[in-house]
């Protein structure tokens, strides 16, 4: 099966759980993939006509409309088109940066959800809300590529790592007064990819490529990766990266108990412990070595690349018999 490949960012974090990060086993298995952002290809049909399916990787703004347009040329085609979502695009919050270019698109997605032979989403939550528009959705989950999940050794820092983009400023601005506690106290917080400006005593790291983050993420030999989040069905669709992510530098993640962070080796916290439950943990009455272990025998047995394009793979086979009659 030859599949055309479009992305936002196929250099992004999402892109390497979910689409170019993914794309070497496909091949193994078979599949021939041509991959491009969407400024990089003109979709016309003597372009098309050379796939047997198309492959959207989360179509968001700017480019939604240009997505509806692509999707109805490519039913013309009898081309079957498969989407793929790592948000919940109904439910973002007013706090979040884009929430105004979100909010237009709504009608867009609804098209493209009605459109497609089949959707893949992260998390059951997006499941739940998209299935609303159509049955055709599938949970395919995020997964760590086989090579990259190495066991730890050695000792670890005393330093606290949070990792996430300038759209999660509302959720750590939700939970200023913990981080700044713990500042104050004197532990070691640091924050790559988003500046918290109303902290003080805080750590600022350069957000990094995707290799170059996890070399540098696993050289911190971190006590442990910080992900509160203000609580909104948004984020309550979130995939767990971070707790990926954390388990391949060799430490835990503490995060919310919601259903999506209901995995083995997560220190949950509520709202109002964060503090303790962080204080805890360097106080040494969490065993770290145990929930890493935990944490990282799990992803080694589901959610390695290997394991889990053999659920994508599926999807792409049933998408495929869309228009064979």
């Amino acid at each position: 099966m030859k599949i055309l490949l479009l992305t936002m960012n196929k250099a992004d974090a999402t892109s390497h759980y979910r689409a170019a990060g993914v794309v070497r086993d496909l091949v193994r298995r078979g599949y021939s993939i041509d991959m491009f952002d969407w400024p990089e290809i003109q979709l016309t049909w003597p372009v098309l006509a050379r796939y047997d399916l198309v492959w959207m990787q989360r179509p968001g703004p700017p480019i939604t409309g240009q997505a509806v347009n692509a999707m109805n040329y490519c039913k013309s085609l009898k081309l079957p088109v498969v989407l793929d979502f790592d948000d919940n695009l109904f439910n973002v919050p007013n706090s979040h940066e884009n929430a105004h270019a979100f909010a237009e698109m709504r009608e867009n997605l609804i098209l493209l959800l009605q459109g497609a032979a089949a959707t893949m989403v992260s998390t059951k939550c997006i499941y739940e809300d998209y299935s609303a528009i159509n049955t055709n959705i599938h949970i395919v989950p995020n997964a760590v590529p086989d090579d990259m999940l190495q066991p730890f050794t050695g000792e670890r820092s005393n330093v606290l790592l949070y990792r996430g983009m300038r759209n999660h400023i509302p959720d750590v601005y939700a939970y200023h007064q913990h981080f700044q506690k713990l500042l104050d106290d004197g532990y070691k917080v640091k924050f790559m990819g988003l500046n918290p400006f109303f902290l003080n005593k805080y750590t600022f790291l350069q957000g990094k490529d995707i290799y170059k983050y996890f070399e540098y993420f696993r050289s911190l030999r971190v006590k442990a990766l910080l992900f509160p989040m203000m609580d909104n069905r948004f984020n309550r669709s979130r995939s767990n990266i971070a707790w990926l992510e954390s388990t391949m530098a060799g430490t835990v993640t503490i995060a919310p108990s919601w259903e999506e962070w209901q995995c083995p080796g997560i220190i949950h916290h509520r709202p109002d412990n964060f503090y303790q439950v962080v204080v805890s943990l360097m106080k040494g009455e969490y065993d770290i070595d145990r929930l890493y272990k935990t944490s990282y025998e799990y992803i080694r047995e589901n959610l390695v690349v290997s394991k889990v394009n053999a659920l994508r793979a599926q999807v792409f086979e049933m998408a495929a018999q869309t228009f064979k009659t």
